[in-house]
Order: structure tokens, then C-alpha cells, then sequence
């Protein structure tokens, strides 16, 4: 492990067990919606309750696309069901969702002189959990 921090490329986003390939970035959102239970008497200050009204995680990538991504993807976007998506964080823990991940938008964009690129939005459904580094 370093102290200072990691290399971008030791967060991995795997599916069906595999890692997707030509990936150049990825963002992964951790959220947490409140419940906001602030009513007149508290005297305008906001109260919330200390459980989440909803807990997701939200994966984003961006990369190459190369003909093993831009067909899975697109199969993907057709099809009707959740894909097998893991987060694999650096320090060797690793994130799931209990029901899958839902792939929301997936974007393909070609500039001039420069390669065709790919961009997908993944949302996780059930309930998330984290498995530790060993």
C-alpha cells in the first residue's frame, strides 16, 4: 500500500466478472438521501432523521470503445435486466448490489481525428454491500 494514495487504475469497475475493457475514467457515487422530519416548531432549523431514506451507489464510466464493449453495451441497453457489476476499490474491498446494476444512459461520441469514446451510467438496485480488502 502507499502512503501517499493510489493509481487511478487500481479502481476497477468488473462485470460479469470481468473488468471492463478500454475504460480511461470512472466515478463512483456513494448516496444517501435524508428524511427531512423539520416542522414549524423546530424553529427554522432543518431536523433529519439519522437513516437514510435511500442508499445507492451510482457508477459511472467513460473509455475507448473497441468491439468488445460497443456491442455488449448496447445488448445491455435492450435487454431488460440488471448486470452483474463490481466496484473494486484500491485498497481491495469490493462493492455489489444485491439485485445488480441498472444501466441507465450510455453515450457514444466520435470527434474528429480522435478515437470513438463511450460513456455509461450504472445504478445499483437492492440493498449495497461492501466485502473487505484481505
Amino acid at each position: 500500500m502507499s502512503e501517499i494514495g493510489w493509481n487511478g487504475r487500481s479502481l476497477q469497475i468488473w462485470k460479469d466478472g470481468q473488468k471492463i475493457a478500454a475504460v480511461r475514467e470512472k466515478t463512483v457515487t456513494h448516496t444517501r438521501e435524508p428524511i427531512d422530519v423539520t416542522t414549524d416548531d423546530s424553529n427554522g432549523d432543518r431536523t433529519l432523521l439519522p437513516a437514510p431514506a435511500l442508499r445507492a451507489i451510482d457508477v459511472s464510466v467513460a473509455g475507448v470503445a473497441t468491439e468488445d464493449n460497443f456491442q455488449a453495451f448496447l445488448q445491455h441497453w435492450k435487454d431488460d435486466q440488471f448486470l452483474d457489476v463490481q466496484v473494486r476499490n484500491p485498497d481491495g474491498s469490493a462493492e455489489s448490489a444485491q439485485e445488480g446494476f441498472f444501466l441507465g444512459n450510455i453515450e457514444f461520441q466520435g470527434a474528429y481525428n480522435d478515437a470513438v469514446v463511450f460513456t455509461a451510467q450504472l445504478m445499483s438496485s437492492g440493498p449495497c454491500q461492501i466485502e473487505p480488502g484481505s
